[in-house]
């Protein structure tokens, strides 16, 4: 945790949007967040809208008790805004699903370690998996902004579950869409496609790839043998966001643990072994 970015803070819908198959969307007017967060960090949500009476002191109610991570997707500084991408899955993000425009949350933020490029590295290729394209689009808007060059490869299992595919058409220089069942884009894994890819294009000076820890262990292997740069965004269930809980360990390679949420969520990928 970085004391000088982290806020305590209230942010207040101002859109929710929802599918079919329990993804969701909230956009969130927390100015003092977004004028401080950098791609990759995250925010720890109370799960609960809090009343009127409840926003000055920051206290929702509590049942679940803890807050949620969840990967910021888009940030504004200018609006103040930015937004969270979720999937249901259990009773707290499923009430969060539930949010609706008007309804203040208590939020935690920015937490975690962003991604950091060296200046030379300019050839960026995103590879996200399902709910882990959240922290990639963000990054992906920044750094192209930035004057990077910056493609993608987002996997999924099926197009149903594709979210975030088409906001990157505005930035990205070049996109790879695959799901596992050929339903949309290519048939296949993404480490397969992502193997392909450097092969046909050519030197690429770094990946940045998030989603299941499967995938991210088969990116980062293909990755290791093209001797390609990569970071990695790991996503872990925790309770806290600042390295109280430990819950959210990870094994290094030299046998030590790291703490997601505070050497994390990114890391290079040689510094954690994501086989564990």
């Amino acid at each position: 945790m970085n004391a000088e970015t982290l806020v305590k803070a209230v942010g207040l819908v101002t859109r929710a949007e929802r599918s079919g198959r329990g993804f969701f969307r909230l956009t969130l007017h927390a100015p003092e967040v977004a004028r401080k967060v950098q791609p990759g960090q995250f925010v720890m949500v109370a799960v609960h809208p809090l009343v009127a009476a409840e926003a000055e002191s920051l206290v929702a109610r509590w049942d679940p008790l803890l807050r949620r991570p969840f990967s910021i997707c888009r940030a504004d500084a200018n609006r103040g805004e930015i937004a969270l991408m979720g999937e249901t899955r259990g009773r707290g993000s499923a009430l969060l699903a539930a949010a609706l425009p008007g309804q203040r949350y208590s939020l935690l933020g920015p937490l975690g370690r962003p991604f950091r490029l060296e200046r030379a590295r300019r050839r960026l290729l995103l590879v996200g998996g399902g709910m882990g394209v959240a922290p990639l689009l963000f990054a992906g808007e920044r750094f192209a902004a930035s004057g990077h060059e910056v493609s993608v490869l987002f996997g999924y299992r099926t197009q149903s579950a594709v979210v975030g595919w088409e906001e990157t058409a505005a930035w990205a220089a070049g996109r790879y869409l695959a799901t596992e069942d050929g339903s949309a884009g290519e048939k296949g894994l993404v480490s397969d496609v992502l193997r392909r890819l450097l092969a046909e294009r050519g030197k690429v000076d770094a990946i940045l790839a998030c989603g299941p820890p499967g995938m991210l262990a088969a990116v980062t292997g293909v990755a290791r043998e093209a001797r390609v740069h990569c970071l990695v965004s790991l996503e872990r269930a925790m309770g806290c966001g600042f390295g109280v809980c430990l819950s959210c360990a990870v094994a290094r390679p030299d046998g030590t643990y790291a703490l997601v949420c505070t050497d994390g969520p990114v890391f290079a990928a040689e510094e954690v072994d994501l086989t564990v």
